[in-house]
């Protein structure tokens, strides 16, 4: 089931962002976090987008790190293979535009 379903969502609602809050029921380490100066920008793309993408090496080791010591037998692509995977998908527009139209937003208008 969707979202939407899971939440029982009433009409004219759409999912944006997903929070979960609670205490994990283990101690687990925590999971790295992508340095700021590849996260942040102020106003505008980096002039120096390489600079950027050579940081990435160093981030993939720390994230394949995380994830071996968690689970060693289980083999993980890097953190910036897992993205470019992920940013491949084909998410049909208009798959999103039907999905809200189902929730009475009149997008035609």
């Amino acid at each position: 089931p969707g979202l939407i379903d899971v939440l029982n969502l009433p009409e004219y609602t759409y999912p944006v962002l997903g929070l979960a809050i609670g205490k994990p029921d283990q101690n687990p380490t925590v999971k790295p976090r992508m340095p700021r100066t590849m996260q942040f920008f102020e106003n505008t793309y980096p002039a120096d987008a390489d600079g950027v993408l050579d940081q990435l090496p160093a981030f993939d080791e720390e994230v394949h790190r995380y994830y071996d010591l968690r689970q060693a037998d289980r083999p993980v692509d890097a953190f910036s293979d897992q993205v470019a995977t992920i940013s491949r998908q084909d998410v049909s527009h208009q798959t999103l535009l039907d999905k809200a139209a189902a929730q009475g937003f009149r997008l035609d208008q």
